[in-house]
């Protein structure tokens, strides 16, 4: 993300030096003059480049975390239900368990 904001913040800031005609009547005489512009105003073909960067280093992270984070759901949901499973199973085990846990502070 902060690539991003750092390439379009240098496309946007970088200048060039152009010459153009003069205003007025002096540039229907040939005279010229030198003004600065952006590279993003003298390459309008990078900004849907600059798009598809964009949206690639901010939308890749987000699916990403969005399938991390139902697979993370799953996997505790599974674990849970082993767990409970288990300690159903052998209830004896499981009581002497949280009876031998309980102990230890003391």
């Amino acid at each position: 993300m902060k690539s991003t904001a750092t390439i379009a913040a240098t496309a946007a800031g970088t200048t060039a030096n152009v010459t153009v005609p003069a205003a007025g009547i002096w540039g229907w005489f040939g005279m010229t003059t030198t003004q600065s512009v952006s590279w993003l105003s003298l390459h309008p073909m990078a900004i849907p480049g600059l798009a598809c960067y964009a949206a690639v280093t901010v939308g890749v992270p987000a699916i990403m975390y969005v399938t991390a984070h139902k697979k993370w759901k799953e996997t505790s949901q599974r674990l849970c239900d082993a767990f409970w499973e288990s300690a159903t199973e052998n209830p004896e085990v499981f009581a002497e368990c949280i009876t031998h846990w309980s102990d230890r502070g003391q």
